[in-house]
């Protein structure tokens, strides 16, 4: 994955969606796909407790799906929040004990000037860098934020799907053709089930 030099290729996304005040699910993934899905990060059996984020093997699996779905696997696009605070570090974060050795490199440091290499693209309410890779770099091991947080959007550059998951729900998005959509919900390992850009959004539908 590398930094993207051209945000345009993301106005379609953050042009369609719906007002962040609706809360609907057209709010956070773009409208005018043939079907959608909701994907529960978890199965949800401890305390009816979900965590937030997506697990690095489902996003993998979940792009192995998705990868013979799009005519363009090798290009893609991934939106990373730009909220996080360990993007925004100071120097000399995490500096060794006893002082640093030579050719130290503190590795926040490179993670900010490695984001802010990309190009800022969003909305008024959310703001993402924006990078460039095959399907594959969604869960790139080699990124300095890996065990961090994963992409919140991404999709390819033909705009066969996109996929979904805003900061503060416990599960993703998916939109594309209506087989990928089957396909997708199918390999999920947790619960997921059809939705419209419409429907409203229900924190009651992981009880």
């Amino acid at each position: 994955m590398q930094p993207a030099d051209n945000g345009s290729v993301a106005d379609w996304v953050f042009g369609s969606l719906h007002p962040f005040e609706r809360f609907d699910v057209g709010m956070v993934i773009p409208p005018g796909f043939a079907a959608y899905c909701c994907l529960l990060h978890s199965d949800h059996i401890r305390e009816g407790e979900v965590p937030y984020g997506v697990r690095v093997e489902d996003v993998r699996s979940l792009a192995g799906v998705l990868k013979s779905g799009t005519s363009t696997p090798d290009r893609c696009w991934f939106c990373l929040w730009s909220g996080w605070g360990w993007l925004h570090v100071s120097a000399g974060s995490i500096a060794p004990v006893g002082g640093e050795p030579s050719g130290w490199r503190d590795p926040l440091i490179e993670v900010e000037q490695f984001a802010a290499s990309a190009q800022l693209v969003g909305t008024l309410v959310r703001q993402y860098h924006l990078f460039s890779g095959p399907v594959e770099a969604v869960e790139d091991t080699s990124l300095p934020w890996f065990s961090h947080e994963l992409p919140n959007l991404w999709w390819p550059d033909d705009r066969a799907w996109i996929v979904a998951t805003e900061i503060d729900l416990s599960w993703t998005y998916v939109g594309g053709a209506s087989e990928v959509i089957d396909q997708t919900i199918e390999a999920w390992r947790f619960d997921g089930w059809h939705v419209g850009t419409d429907d409203p959004i229900r924190w009651d539908q992981i009880d």
